[in-house]
């Protein structure tokens, strides 16, 4: 019987929100002499459990510049295993109010990925550097032209709505862990509410957040008469984030890392015999807690109502329908992004490696060379890395499916065939105790021809999983979203994950299978 190392995709969304939600900027200008930080402080709790801790500062340079920053440190279990992630996010605002900077910094483990972004002295341009295992990279591309705030702005914005009693308002802003596309947040002002906080009672005012970045998930916060945050509420699926002010001593203070991975894990209806031999399945959907997000209809998948609340899903590893593919999407799916990046010197020696003898072969046969290459080249399946490069992962051949994931799709990028990452869920038939399970996973999809023998057919989505070894496929996968993997652009991806979490009933309908020994699961 063969493990799967599925990702505990949970976590990687709280990294990408707790980016968003304390994005803001960060240092100084060299030629300010700073004031002393305003600091504030908060824990953070995934369902009533500590998780982790947070702090927002802002300093006011006496030359009249502003900085801004957040940072935020938090860690769970993965069965035996302790993961900690970190991230700090900085913005810098001139003596003009201008944007002069901003900066992102994600740590797990040992592992760093940093992203810098510098404005122009006539703002119309903007100095981008990554900073990964793979090497530092610059670049230099036009600044966003559509209107958006600085966290200056924001904050007077939101002090003068809520002065006049506005009952909403909306603004556009960056988050520096979301790259340069403006982020669109609504507020709803609900009414004042009594809560405590920190053993204190406070009349708060209550707020109904939402972002384009987390699209169908709705954010309650709670702020004070200066506006100053005391809670956050957000409902995860059937999980719940919540964030709120603390003291340093408290936010710091030492907690045992909560395990919760098995409560994300989904038990269908009905066992499914020898999963990585089911060739055809059909699945229904129901949300327990709250509406379903809209599943796409791609590659092997596709999906219909199946009721309130409910989508009835067919997966045929045989299915190859047209992919409707934009020019821009195209490029997308070839694109050096942080997350993969196909000119990274040692990506680009592995696949050259990996296709010796192939460089002429059909485009599907090298997919699949590259698919089960990366399955044999990263030899230590750890559930200890949380969501690595692909740069990372060439060099320490570690990690879990998020890892063959992207080392796939940049390896495939790298042969000059379109490919993009996929959150969803497999079919476990055992994982950290828990028997016939799905688990939240992630996989490849390549752009391939639908007939190699006829251009004309056009191309199709296939499925690619180098975390199994088993087969390329197997329809035991249920799709929940894609991504390009572009810089900022994970967060999209990951909050429809999110919805899902906690939020699934899954019915087996209809099960085939291929032709395969019945001992052989």
């Amino acid at each position: 019987m063969q493990t799967i190392r599925t990702a505990h995709l949970a976590v990687l969304y709280l990294a990408s929100l707790l980016g968003g939600l304390f994005a803001g900027a960060a240092i100084a200008t060299a030629a300010a002499a700073d004031q002393p930080a305003q600091e504030r402080y908060f824990i953070v709790e995934l369902d009533g459990q500590k998780v982790g801790w947070a702090v927002e500062r802002t300093v006011m340079g006496d030359a009249g510049g502003r900085a801004t920053s957040g940072e935020m440190s938090f860690s769970i279990a993965r069965g035996p295993i302790i993961v900690s992630f970190g991230i700090a996010t900085q913005f810098v605002e001139n003596a003009a109010g201008d944007p002069h900077s901003m900066r992102s910094e994600m740590r797990q483990g040992e592992q760093v990925t940093i992203e810098e972004y510098v404005w122009s002295p006539d703002g119309t341009q903007v100095r981008h550097t990554t900073e990964t295992a793979g090497g530092r990279r610059t670049e230099r591309v036009a600044a966003p032209r559509s209107p958006w705030l600085t966290p200056g702005e924001v904050e007077a914005l939101t002090h003068t709505k809520l002065d006049e009693g506005a009952e909403r308002f909306a603004f556009a802003t960056l988050d520096p862990s979301n790259g340069l596309k403006p982020v669109l947040t609504k507020v709803e002002v609900l009414g004042k509410e009594q809560i405590e906080v920190q053993g204190k009672p406070h009349t708060a005012l209550k707020l109904r957040t939402t972002t384009s970045v987390m699209p169908g998930v709705a954010m309650t916060s709670f702020v004070d008469e200066q506006g100053e945050t005391l809670l956050t509420d957000l409902p995860l699926g059937g999980l719940r984030l919540t964030i709120r002010a603390a003291t340093k001593p408290d936010a710091l203070a030492r907690f045992e890392a909560p395990e919760l991975m098995v409560a994300t894990l989904l038990k269908p209806d009905v066992p499914i015999e020898r999963p990585r031999f089911v060739d055809r399945a059909v699945y229904r959907l129901e949300g327990i807690h709250a509406q379903l997000p809209d599943l796409p209809v791609t590659g092997a998948q596709t999906a219909e109502p199946a009721g309130a609340n409910a989508l009835r899903l067919t997966v045929d590893v045989h299915a190859r329908p047209p992919a409707k593919v934009t020019a821009a999407q195209r490029k997308a799916c070839l694109a050096r992004t942080t997350m993969a990046d196909p000119a990274d010197p040692q990506i680009a020696a592995l696949t050259a490696h990996a296709l010796r003898g192939k460089e002429n072969a059909p485009a599907h046969e090298q997919a699949e060379t590259l698919r089960a290459f990366v399955a044999s080249h990263i030899t230590e399946k750890s559930l200890d890395v949380g969501f690595a490069t692909a740069s990372d992962v060439v060099r320490t051949r570690e990690g879990d499916c998020t890892e063959h994931g992207v080392l796939l799709v940049a390896m495939l990028r790298r042969a000059n065939i379109p490919a993009r990452a996929v959150s969803g869920l497999v079919y476990i038939d055992e994982f950290l105790g828990e028997e016939g399970v799905f688990g939240y996973h992630m996989w490849a999809q390549a752009l391939l021809p639908i007939d190699p023998d006829n251009p004309d057919a056009g191309e199709t989505w296939v499925d690619l999983d180098a975390a199994i070894a088993t087969r390329p496929f197997d329809a035991t996968h249920i799709t929940l979203s894609t991504t390009d993997l572009e810089d900022g652009g994970l967060a999209a991806s990951m909050a429809i994950v999110a919805r899902a979490l906690g939020n699934i009933r899954v019915t087996v309908e209809a099960i085939e299978h291929a032709d395969a020994p019945a001992n052989v699961r």
